[in-house]
């Protein structure tokens, strides 16, 4: 299991300790999460890397991919690049996760602002 983003990094533990046979690999633009591995089993590891600029890991490398909270890290632009990123990491026949927020159209001018100051100040 790949996982872009490890927002949650206990759960991300926690799967890994739940299915010790399976190895779990995340990724974060920052290395936010190097000082949790001091404490992580043995099949779960944590990595630097940019999606949108490529994984660091061959073709058909991951069974499931898991993606989350990424809405605001990459541009309208950006996107396809990071999809085919995730698509190129994925097995034949692996599954993909995408779990992002949902805006309302009309968000108000407190979330608007909100957003864009993660869409441009954010360290994705």
């Amino acid at each position: 299991m790949a996982c872009c983003y490890v927002a949650e990094f206990e759960s991300f533990q926690e799967l890994a300790k739940e299915f010790p046979n399976s190895t779990f690999t995340g990724s974060d633009i920052t290395n936010v999460f190097a000082d949790f591995m001091a404490n992580a089993p043995p099949n779960c590891t944590f990595l630097e890397a940019d999606t949108a600029k490529g994984l660091p890991f061959d073709d058909n490398t991951f069974d499931f991919v898991f993606e989350r909270a990424n809405m605001t890290c990459f541009s309208n632009a950006v996107w396809p690049a990071v999809l085919r990123e995730l698509i190129r990491v994925t097995k034949p026949g692996g599954y993909i996760e995408l779990v992002e927020g949902c805006l309302p159209k009309n968000a108000g001018p407190a979330l608007t602002q909100h957003v864009d100051w993660c869409t441009y100040h954010s360290p994705c």
